[in-house]
């Protein structure tokens, strides 16, 4: 099956010289782009890896213009097959992912114009070493909030399901009524130690997540 990309596309002008937002670009992306492959062009940097789950082109083009420069970024996502699973980004909005990759980027600049002046032996205004805080929206306050009972109610399914291994009774909340029904012996203990299992996989994958989400929001 034939490649299938999506394109995706945003600008952002800068009163910076190209070559500084260039070095900025460079740092940005071997940071918040940890684990793509980063390549030199002409005019900008390529990078490629995973969007969605899909296989992806992010190009950072830089374009003079007076004064400072012109960035363009545009994202190529394969579309073309199922997405990765495994993915922590799956399903992800790309448009919003190049807006917050926009948004972190001035931070980056000043950060290199900074080290050039310390370089430089200058005195300029220092700036803050924290990355820059991203405002969440309604609709990601809403996803996080889900997210996050969600893991609590899931919380005290293990939290049961550790009791009921141990002693053979296992106590879960019944659809219909709400009251707590029992399960006992050797039913109980299987039970248990699948709802165990399927909580450490998911613990697992969002460790796994958060160690590769390297420079972003935990929510990324």
């Amino acid at each position: 099956m034939g490649s299938k990309y999506k394109e995706f596309s945003q600008e952002a002008m800068f009163q910076d010289e190209p070559e500084v937002v260039r070095e900025a670009i460079r740092a940005f992306a071997g940071n918040w782009l940890a684990g793509w492959n980063l390549s030199e062009t002409p005019d900008g940097i390529e990078a490629t890896g995973q969007s969605g789950g899909h296989q992806a082109k992010a190009m950072f083009r830089i374009d003079p213009v007076t004064p400072g420069a012109r960035l363009v970024v545009a994202l190529q996502v394969d579309e073309s097959g199922s997405p990765d699973p495994a993915s922590d980004n799956a399903g992800q909005d790309n448009d919003g992912v190049i807006r917050k990759w926009l948004e972190a980027i001035p931070w980056w600049i000043e950060q290199k114009k900074t080290a050039a002046a310390l370089a430089s032996g200058g005195h300029e205004k220092t700036y803050p070493s924290d990355l820059p805080k991203h405002r969440l929206r309604i609709g990601e306050i809403l996803a996080i909030g889900f997210l996050i009972t969600w893991f609590i109610v899931f919380t005290l399914y293990a939290l049961f399901a550790f009791v009921g291994l141990v002693t053979g009774s296992l106590a879960l909340p019944s659809k219909r009524t709400g009251n707590l029904g029992i399960i006992h012996g050797w039913t109980a203990r299987i039970i248990s130690a699948i709802i165990l299992a399927f909580y450490g996989l998911i613990v697992s994958s969002l460790w796994k997540g958060k160690k590769k989400a390297k420079g972003k929001p935990w929510y990324w």
